[in-house]
Order: C-alpha cells, then structure tokens, then sequence
C-alpha cells in the first residue's frame, strides 16, 4: 500500500511537471511569435517610410527636400486622424496644383475633417479651387466651404475677385476661427476613431 501511495505521488508529481513545462513552451512559442510580430511590423513600417521618402524625393527634387517635406507631412500624420500613407498622397496632390503642400497640409487636414472627407479629397477639392478659382470649386461649394469665404470675408460675389484674391480669401477662411474649420483634426482626434488611428501609426 506504501508502495502504492509512493507511486501515485510520483506520478501526481511528474504530471504537475509536465503541465509546467508545457506551460511554460507555450508562453515562449506566443512570445516568440509576437516578437516576430513586431520585427515585420517594424520592417514593414521602416520599407513604407523607406518607399515615400522616395516618392518626396523625386516629386521636390532633392533628398533633403523630400525628407523635410517627409518629417512634415509624418509630423501631421501622427498628431491627425489619417494615415500616413493618405496625408503623403495629399501632398503630393497639393504640390500638383502648385499649393505650398508642407504650409497647407495641416489646414487641409482640418478641412478634410471639417467636412467629413479623407484628406485625399479634400487636397484635391482645394488644388481645384487654387488652380482654378471659385468656379472650379465644386466640392467645396457643395460642401458649404464658399459661401464660409463670402461670409467670413465679407465677400458678396466670390465670380469677381481674380484668382490671387480668391486664394487668399481660401487660405485667410482655413485659417480663420471664425469659420470654425481650423483645429477640426483635434476634435475629431478626440474621437474613438480618431485614437485608434493614431494607436496605429504610433506602433507602426
């Protein structure tokens, strides 16, 4: 009966090892994997970087343009609700429409947020309007965004002010607290949305 007893021990005992140390293969094999993880998310984000910088370079002419515009429109990425991937396409888009895309990409941003677009769309609503004035500004016509201008600017009939006054009445209403465009991003960074976003590019 000792005998008996001795050996269930043993074997109660050679159990709980087992159980141990299957445990513990476990816990390494799931550190091991979220380690791997990591190292490709962090490869994958490194290429991605590696890939749009080039992209500034070539669009501005100059490595250390392109990496100045590159920190910039980062810079706005990571403190905005949208990609990075998104706000470089903004850029890009603005400098095609000969819009300063490195002074213009935050109020963009808010632009975007404020009429609920990405920020794709709304570069591409305001290269319109810069290139070709009012009359070339639908998106932001239907979105509310000229009759903000002849608003907050005093500006009774946008169709008579040349394309020089016409950016600038655009530029002064992004700017503007009045119009209430300018510090949309923030709020809408406030959002769930907004913080998951920003989650993502602060891991990536």
């Amino acid at each position: 009966a000792a005998n008996t007893s001795m050996l269930t021990k043993a074997k109660a005992v050679i159990a709980l090892y087992r159980n141990t140390l299957l445990l513990a293969a476990f816990a390494v094999t799931m550190f091991t994997r979220s380690i791997g993880r990591h190292i490709k998310s962090a490869i994958d984000a490194s290429a991605q970087f590696e890939t749009l910088k080039t992209r500034l370079t070539a669009l501005y002419g100059s490595v250390q343009r392109g990496s100045e515009a590159f920190e910039k429109f980062n810079k706005v990425a990571a403190t905005t609700p949208f990609q990075l991937q998104n706000v470089v396409d903004a850029g890009a888009k603005l400098k095609a429409f000969g819009v300063d895309a490195e002074d213009m990409i935050k109020p963009v941003a808010d632009l975007a947020a404020f009429m609920g677009v990405d920020i794709v769309e709304a570069a591409g609503a305001m290269g319109r309007a810069f290139a070709g004035g009012a009359g070339a500004a639908d998106v932001l016509r239907e979105r509310g965004i000229l009759q903000l201008i002849k608003t907050t600017q005093g500006i009774s009939d946008l169709s008579k002010k040349t394309l020089p006054e016409f950016r600038e009445a655009l530029i002064r209403t992004l700017q503007d607290p009045v119009a209430g465009i300018i510090g949309s991003t923030d709020r809408l960074a406030k959002t769930y949305a907004g913080a998951l976003s920003n989650m993502q590019d602060a891991t990536s």
